[in-house]
């Protein structure tokens, strides 16, 4: 296996299913889709905005390999112009960048360093995650429209409503 690819093995793994993350793609299109590409050094340091974009990049390739959309909002718009089933859309942009990466990297940051004493876990409350009745959940992060999208109608209420513009 090419030493590139093995340094991203497990990024790729936990981000695209593992016990604790939803599933996005098959394990063998995140192969395919070229991680070592898009997750180089996905385990150091903190998460930057390059970097949620290089990830969020991957995972649309993963979802849908043969795609030239970048974003989660651009391929879910593009699926519901093609009369995709509302059920097979995949996730917001929102959701992914807000819940699934900043989890996937915590994952990922305490897992590569699970040998390394020196290493301090992140405290999984700050990585998008919250105790409740000594449950730990994931934070939802619905936004199922981008706001560009939203309108406000003319009626009495000033209902919000989508429009495709």
């Amino acid at each position: 296996m090419p030493q590139p690819l093995v340094k991203v093995l497990l990024a790729a793994h936990i981000g695209t299913e593992c016990n604790t993350l939803s599933r996005i793609g098959t394990k063998l299109a995140a192969l395919k889709a070229i991680p070592e590409m898009y997750l180089e050094g996905f385990d150091k340091g903190e998460l930057i905005e390059a970097q949620i974009k290089k990830c969020e990049e991957y995972l649309v390739k993963v979802f849908k390999l043969t795609t030239e959309f970048v974003t989660f909002d651009i391929l879910r718009a593009y699926q519901y112009r093609n009369n995709d089933s509302i059920f097979d859309l995949p996730p917001t942009s929102h959701s992914i960048v807000k819940g699934h990466i900043p989890r996937w990297h915590s994952l990922v940051k305490d897992q590569s360093n699970i040998l390394n004493r020196d290493h301090v876990p992140l405290y999984t409350c700050d990585s998008q995650w919250v105790l409740e009745n000594e449950e730990l959940l994931p934070v939802k992060h619905l936004h199922l429209l981008p706001e560009e999208l939203m309108v406000t109608c003319s009626c009495k209420k000033k209902v919000p409503t989508a429009t495709l513009r």
